[in-house]
């Protein structure tokens, strides 16, 4: 079998090469640098982090571990206060007797505790929910009003990542996905702003 000259293998590819140079090499069209500016930017979780921690969400959160220790813990403490009473009037026999109730009342007293932080956080989840939706809708109705066409949830690349794990580094990492934007989309402050932060 005959094998065809390299030179002509060795003239395609230049040809190839110098066609992808061109294609890659081309300056953007006019629009690209337009379109770029249609791209708002917004810290979003941080906004709903202050949301949450505001006076609209944080006192419910409040009023519920109130009223769950009220009802769960309280009588459950009174119990405890009574056995100790009673511990130090005891002989040896009724002591350990006694000791073993309050080590069934302590054990009974870590499950309750689950149970409320497990009711805390299940509002938690509903309040956060309830949260990212303001802020994702404020942020779409400012950049709308503003003239954007983008919204990206993204904190300011230059502020300083805080952490002393590698998840928390990584955590800091992906919650700044904008490298790089002008200073004028950022959207922030009229988001706050509009929800009245």
């Amino acid at each position: 079998m005959k094998h065809p000259d390299r030179s002509v293998f060795s003239a395609a590819l230049i040809a190839a090469s110098v066609i992808v140079a061109a294609v890659v090499i081309r300056p953007a069209p006019a629009t690209y640098a337009a379109a770029s500016n249609d791209i708002a930017v917004c810290a979003v979780f941080r906004i709903v982090d202050e949301l949450m921690s505001s006076e609209r969400y944080l006192p419910q959160r409040e009023a519920l571990e109130r009223r769950l220790r009220d009802e769960k813990l309280a009588p459950l403490a009174e119990e405890m206060e009574d056995l100790e009473l009673r511990s130090r009037e005891a002989d040896e026999d009724e002591r350990s007797g006694l000791q073993r109730e309050a080590f069934r009342l302590r054990q009974r007293a870590q499950r309750i505790e689950n149970e409320i932080r497990q009711e805390i956080e299940a509002l938690l989840v509903v309040q956060l929910r309830e949260c990212y939706e303001l802020v994702r809708s404020s942020a779409v109705a400012v950049a709308d009003d503003l003239g954007y066409t983008y919204v990206m949830s993204s904190l300011d690349p230059e502020e300083e990542i805080k952490a002393d794990t590698v998840n928390r580094f990584l955590q800091g990492g992906l919650g700044r996905p904008m490298l790089m934007s002008p200073e004028d989309a950022d959207i922030t402050e009229d988001v706050r702003s509009d929800l009245k932060l």
